[in-house]
């Protein structure tokens, strides 16, 4: 009967030491994970600083009022003038 006692005992004992050591393995896997996650937070907000410098720069930024960003049409396309050199007969085409 003491013999099956220590047996048992034994075996929790195994159990439990695997269980700990399953833990820690699980601990440092979410440290390292947390560690991930700072740092992608960090590159998302680099990216968002980037992105509204951008959005400044070529007047895309809502917070600029209206008169500030420049017209739709500057950016689409610029009109003909006589004898540019985009016209091949020399005159505007209207």
């Amino acid at each position: 009967m003491n013999a099956r006692l220590r047996q048992v005992v034994a075996d929790k004992d195994e159990l439990i030491a695997s269980q700990d050591t399953l833990i820690r393995l699980q601990r440092d896997q979410l440290a390292g994970q947390d560690e991930l996650l700072v740092e992608q937070a960090r590159l998302i907000a680099l990216v968002e600083e980037q992105n509204a410098a951008l959005r400044r720069q070529v007047g895309l930024d809502s917070k600029s009022p209206p008169s500030a960003r420049p017209a739709a049409s500057v950016w689409i396309r610029r009109p003909l003038v006589r004898g540019s050199p985009r016209s091949s007969s020399g005159t505007s085409r209207r």
